[in-house]
């Protein structure tokens, strides 16, 4: 049998040429019935590495799930794939670090009882894993399969159990703070805090044909083949949408904060009163004019910051924690990316240089730092990190939640990716090495390291 040959020699067998950017490749003989998983790992193994999103010739995307039947490969077809990286995942909400290595697999680390810890039976269910989300206590993980594995709190979703016959062929998970909603064919199934949006009764029947899902803090929000915009969850923080209803058409996107839901409409516009929640959306009015041509969204606790085309950026909510952002307007412009913390938005400009608004003590001024070659940003709960031109880091913020990385910095050379925790930082290195800091209680263990191998 040639190398990269499938065994199975009952059902009809074709040959794929695997692809790399870099101009390797592999040859694969599998069987038509077999899925397009069994292709990559194949490859892989014949070229040293771990595949992960293929593409045909003609730019379609395939899905791992789908068998080479499906997906209409014919014998001698040749399709593109790229090398899987290892990725870190968490949220400012949640006191855990989970890392989904190049191999697919997982490992935690940092508060116990919120996930950064699992069973032996957990641990054997976590490979092939494509994607993992994050309530405040709980991580749950998407398979290739299509299958969800969950660990932490069971209260805030680590435990699916009860809906496990229905997490089949899963297409996506979105999370709120204390829930998770899994998109399934169109159809939505959901666990965890009930108040947070862990159950959906009340609008089962409208959950069809859904396309679209967004969680905020404590409501799930979703828009269905025909447009419409459903939600559930806590009321009063975006869970009824029924007082905006009629203006929620043509939606694009829903962004969510801890009190409340914006939603992009076509033409960029967030019309007045597409916000369903607490009093967040009285001060809307006093920037609707300038909601023209919006391009994104994004909000921490009780703010909303929109990054409009042009690069300018329009603010409101909470004036002091982010939702007015006169002090820094006139240099609010050529944004290219914006983070939140609690209480504090941090703007990158296309220049490298950062803006910094809110509260001060976490993250809201970086004036005294003088940042320019910054190619990206992240936050923690408390705290900032930017990820500098030279593969080095620069931090504010309290510096308990990972606003100070001096006891590492030497370490932090070369990074690749940054991630924030509820009070840390992790930064993966080019070396596939994970350094951490800040409140070991919240993932950063003061400067100890992981290895993911």
């Amino acid at each position: 049998m040639e190398p990269g040959e499938d065994e199975d020699t009952e059902t009809e067998r074709i040959q794929v040429e695997v692809l790399l950017l870099s101009g390797q490749s592999a040859s694969v003989a599998a069987s038509v019935n077999k899925g397009i998983s069994s292709l990559l790992v194949a490859a892989g193994k014949q070229l040293g590495v771990h595949l992960g999103q293929t593409v045909t010739s003609d730019g379609h995307l395939l899905n791992p799930r789908s068998t080479i039947a499906e997906t209409g490969l014919k014998d001698g077809d040749a399709v593109f794939a790229t090398v899987r990286c290892s990725r870190l995942v968490s949220t400012r909400h949640i006191p855990a670090f989970a890392l989904i290595r190049d191999d697919a697999s997982v490992m935690v680390w940092g508060d116990g009882d919120s996930g950064g810890w699992f069973s032996k039976e957990v641990e054997e269910q976590l490979h092939d894993v494509c994607d993992i989300q994050s309530t405040m206590g709980a991580f749950a993980a998407l398979r290739e399969d299509g299958s969800v594995v969950c660990w932490g709190d069971p209260e805030d979703g680590g435990d699916c159990s009860p809906v496990r016959d229905e997490l089949r062929g899963v297409q996506e998970i979105c999370s709120t703070l204390g829930a998770f909603a899994a998109l399934v064919d169109g159809q939505v199934v959901t666990w965890g805090n009930h108040q947070d949006g862990g159950r959906c009764d009340a609008v089962q029947e409208d959950l069809v044909e859904v396309q679209e899902i967004w969680g905020g803090g404590q409501a799930f929000a979703v828009k269905n083949a025909n447009g419409h915009v459903i939600t559930w969850g806590d009321k009063g923080r975006g869970g009824d949408c029924s007082h905006v209803e009629a203006q929620l058409r043509e939606v694009r996107s829903v962004c969510g904060s801890d009190e409340a839901f914006a939603a992009i409409c076509d033409g960029g516009r967030v019309a007045t009163r597409t916000v369903a929640g607490r009093l967040i959306g009285i001060i809307l009015g006093q920037v609707q004019d300038q909601l023209i041509n919006v391009k994104q969204l994004f909000a921490n606790d009780s703010a909303f910051a929109a990054l409009l085309e042009n690069g300018e950026v329009v603010t409101w909510g909470d004036p002091d924690h982010g939702g007015c952002s006169k002090d820094v307007q006139e240099q609010l412009r050529d944004v290219c990316q914006i983070e939140a913390s609690e209480s504090a938005f941090a703007a990158l400009r296309s220049d490298g240089r950062v803006v910094c608004w809110g509260v001060k003590e976490i993250g809201g001024d970086c004036s005294d730092l003088n940042l320019t070659d910054v190619k990206s940003l992240c936050s923690s709960g408390q705290a900032f990190a930017a990820l500098l031109g030279d593969g080095s880091v620069k931090t504010w913020g309290r510096p308990h939640a990972g606003g100070c990385c001096t006891a590492v910095k030497e370490s932090l050379q070369d990074v690749a990716q940054l991630c924030g925790s509820s009070g840390a930082f992790a930064a993966l290195l080019g070396s596939g090495e994970v350094v951490t800091w800040g409140d070991p209680k919240h993932g950063g263990c003061f400067g100890e390291s992981h290895w993911p191998g």
